[in-house]
């Protein structure tokens, strides 16, 4: 336990009154990192506070026993020992209370001393996009995909595509910086794969410029001693895997494989004693060990001692080979789906995130882009996950599976294709009374997402009319179980569809939201789009334009940009202030804007998620990696305001001059301005404004509040 933990934790159990209180002032005199020891010596407050309360010292003394230690056992993720014979024969166990399953005693060091194997057992989401996959390319095409066969692993199509960046969905590959690194490295074999998931890493890093430079410049590479190249050639000169330290040791100093084997190990578990200790052994031998060394086998100490100082270096990120090619062998296998069998891995993918609407969100926005045509959920076409669908004219579509609709679980998301499969679905009433059981949440979020579309009623009809649809259905099936006489019974043709209030359709944007409640995202159309000609009148400029790769916008550069809040969040810099970071999505792409604390001031109560917004900032980064610095912004409505400013006067000419002045001391967006006479009432369209309350009470100062009015419809100007 650290020394503000442990003493909180001794304080709460000492039986002292106020203990919470007391064990925050003491955890607040801890500096930093400090130990309690490195605490106790330089802070002479600390040391008369503990002083003044014999309990006090009592808990100072226990917490310094305590410092350091575990505050409780925890279980390996996925760590697993086989054994011959029951495992309690063999080391303590006791029974986890969560999984049921036995758990062994010591940590897993100490499992090991004593000759016991651990092996960890990796779940992955990507086996399961895998699997999915396979299933429909078998069901859509008779094949069988052999995904470890060497011609897949080394596929060009997928090796093009990763070097081009399209990575998104592709196992290890999919970050951005990934996706930087494969397009600088041009990977054309699975080596490269495999080096690429074991480099990027805190540590290997480093040597990633080195790497594509000698991957693109092989005659440049230069090696220390001859030996070297058979084992470092396939990596370019770079060490990069503990196999290749192993080879090191036993091919320059005649290392046994065992001994090796024990140099890797060191170097994993970055035990120095051990490396110190074979130090020496690797460069100049132990006859007594029977090890020649660098220098027996002609190799001259100083070029041995160079290459142990490399090896030593690595050892800060050791990374065996077999561990990043089996991910690799994973990387490659997406990207082969992936390249050559889009819709199928589309399909996987997207239904393996069905629990995750961030990242559904990201998938089905990444498709789009490439061309795939995402349909909405329809409960007359739609499956539990994402499914393909064919037109009658043969085009190919990926319908939205219904499990990923919010409020519609794991059975309702299963019941409706089973149901479905029995006899089709008629209408609505018809729907509605095959499944009662589910709960109006269901029904609701169905209609929002466009899954009743093909019923023929608007989604706002559906929604509110399904309080008073469920109560009268319900009360017909409660009727007919109590064998009440109805005019069914006199055999009278009678219709119990159930009599709908009609509603409007709701605005798009309305629809675009209810969406997003529904699902999470946006699914048949974005919310941008409506303001995406009044924002590029304005000199906004795509979203994409600025975040990719070849973006021509630099650092400190001034862009306007238009589009939907997505996502609001604050955070605390490490400088104590406070920081706001909202997401701005347009129909291209999405990139987060940085709001300090002025800009907080200034513009909080104009920012709200799901709102759609015109800005200027300046670019911060370049590239993919660009974020933006909130200089102005202007909050757009869902439906445009005029501004109408009259005058007595039948000329225009002087109150055009004096709004226009107006206009430009107040820039914005979204709503539009008219001048009008109220003798000749032939208005005048001047431009557009932002119409904020701020605004409003302005122009009523200046033009008096008896010749301003706010109105979305002239024939409303009196």
């Amino acid at each position: 336990m650290l020394a503000k933990n442990v003493l909180k934790g001794c304080t709460k159990v000492s039986g002292i009154e106020n203990h919470v209180a007391i064990g925050a002032k003491l955890a607040n005199f801890i500096t930093g990192n400090n130990s309690l020891k490195q605490e106790w010596e330089i802070n002479p407050d600390l040391q008369s506070y503990v002083h003044s309360d014999p309990r006090l010292e009592k808990i100072w003394d226990i917490s310094l026993k305590l410092e350091g230690t575990k505050k409780s056992a925890g279980t390996h993720a996925c760590g697993h020992i086989p054994t011959p014979v029951p495992c309690e024969q063999l080391f303590p166990c006791r029974l986890d209370s969560e999984s049921g399953l036995l758990v062994c005693e010591y940590d897993m060091n100490q499992a090991e001393h004593l000759g016991n194997l651990k092996k960890d057992l990796l779940m992955l989401r990507n086996l399961t996009i895998i699997d999915i996959a396979q299933k429909e390319i078998k069901k859509r095409t008779g094949k069988d995909i052999p995904l470890w066969d060497d011609s897949i692993l080394n596929d060009k199509k997928a090796l093009h595509m990763i070097a081009s960046g399209d990575t998104d969905g592709v196992f290890q590959l999919e970050s951005d910086g990934m996706k930087k690194f494969m397009r600088q490295l041009q990977p054309d074999c699975f080596e490269d794969i495999i080096a690429g998931v074991a480099l990027y890493r805190p540590g290997p890093m480093d040597y990633i410029p080195d790497y594509i430079q000698n991957k693109h410049n092989p005659n440049d590479i230069k090696y220390i001693t001859p030996e070297l190249e058979s084992i470092l050639a396939p990596t370019y000169g770079i060490i990069v895997y503990q196999e290749q330290v192993m080879l090191i040791v036993q091919k320059l100093a005649g290392f046994s494989m065992g001994r090796a084997d024990v140099v890797r190990k060191a170097m994993g578990k970055k035990k120095q004693e051990i490396m110190d200790q074979e130090g020496p052994h690797f460069i100049n031998g132990d006859k007594e060990l029977n090890i020649e060394g660098c220098t027996g086998r002609g190799i001259s100490e100083e070029a041995a001692q160079k290459i142990w100082n490399q090896m030593v270096d690595f050892a800060k990120y050791a990374f065996n080979k077999s561990h990043a090619a089996a991910y690799a062998a994973i990387s490659m296998q997406t990207a082969y789906l992936k390249a050559n069998y889009p819709l199928e891995f589309a399909v996987g993918l997207l239904t393996s995130v069905m629990d995750d609407s961030k990242k559904l969100m990201k998938y089905v926005t990444s498709f789009r882009q490439t061309g795939v045509n995402i349909l909405p959920p329809d409960v007359t076409k739609s499956e539990y996950g994402f499914s393909i669908e064919t037109d009658d004219d043969g085009n190919e579509s990926i319908r939205f599976g219904l499990f990923a609709i919010k409020g519609v679980g794991e059975d309702v998301a299963n019941t409706i294709p089973a149901e479905r499969a029995k006899q089709p679905y008629k209408d609505i009433d018809d729907f509605v009374k095959r499944h009662m059981s589910f709960n109006r949440k269901a029904f609701e979020n169905l209609a929002k997402a466009g899954a009743f579309d093909a019923f023929g009623h608007t989604r706002q009809t559906l929604v509110e009319n399904f309080d008073t649809m469920l109560t009268s259905i319900k009360t017909q099936a409660k009727n007919y179980d109590e064998n009440q006489l109805t005019l069914f019974d006199f055999g009278l043709d009678v219709d119990t569809s159930y009599k709908f209030n009609e509603y409007p359709e709701y605005s798009y944007l309305q629809k675009c939201r209810n969406e997003k409640d529904a699902t999470g995202m946006y699914v048949s159309g974005h919310p941008a789009s409506t303001i995406e000609n009044i924002t590029k009148k304005n000199g906004a400029v795509n979203i994409e334009d600025i975040v990719s790769e070849n973006s021509v916008y630099h650092n400190d550069d001034e862009v306007a940009i238009g589009g939907v809040i997505t996502e609001i969040k604050k955070k605390i810099t490490k400088k104590g202030n406070i920081m706001m970071i909202i997401d701005v999505e347009d129909t291209t792409g999405h990139i987060s804007v940085l709001l300090f604390e002025h800009a907080i001031q200034k513009f909080q109560s104009e920012l709200n998620e799901d709102g759609l917004i015109f800005l200027k900032g300046k670019v911060r980064g370049g590239g993919e990696d660009s974020s933006l610095i909130l200089q102005t912004v202007c909050p757009l409505k869902d439906t445009p305001s005029i501004l109408w400013i009259a005058t007595d006067d039948y000329s225009l000419n002087n109150l055009r001059n004096r709004v226009l002045n107006f206009m430009q001391d107040n820039p914005g967006i979204g709503d539009h301005v008219k001048i009008v006479s109220k003798k000749a009432r032939k208005p005048e369209m001047l431009g557009d404004i932002s119409i904020t309350a701020d605004v409003l009470e302005k122009a009523k100062i200046h033009f008096g509040r008896e010749n301003v009015k706010v109105t979305q419809d002239k024939s409303e100007i009196a």
